[in-house]
């Protein structure tokens, strides 16, 4: 019956969205850890660096995409990387090239999106 399968069909949606909800909160967790992933964790001060917030439209941290996470307004996989995603492409917009934060964010994205493969 197609009342069945709608149900089956929000069921099956339900069951992953929850299981990748707890996958990402722990990748998130594990980044946030790691060594090189300090400048990433809370929104960027705008009185160290003052234009940060003109040239930056969509700021994002890791503490955001946590607490995001956490209260769950991602509605799918693709919504958080999108976020973890803008994390990076910020910092390499914001930065010189070959700025040893621009290292960091390539660095830290390369294992997110190794771990992120994982997920899908």
């Amino acid at each position: 019956d197609a009342v069945v399968a709608a149900e089956l069909g929000a069921a099956k949606r339900y069951e992953l969205r929850s299981s990748w909800w707890g996958a990402a909160r722990t990748l998130t967790s594990q980044i946030i850890q790691h060594e090189l992933a300090a400048p990433f964790c809370y929104a960027v001060d705008p009185a160290a660096y003052p234009t940060y917030y003109e040239l930056i439209v969509e700021p994002m941290d890791l503490h955001k995409v946590l607490g995001k996470l956490n209260t769950k307004q991602y509605e799918s996989l693709d919504q958080y990387a999108y976020d973890m995603r803008l994390i990076w492409s910020n910092c390499c917009h914001f930065n010189a090239a070959g700025a040893p934060i621009v290292k960091w964010a390539n660095a830290l994205s390369e294992l997110f999106e190794t771990r992120l493969g994982q997920l899908y």
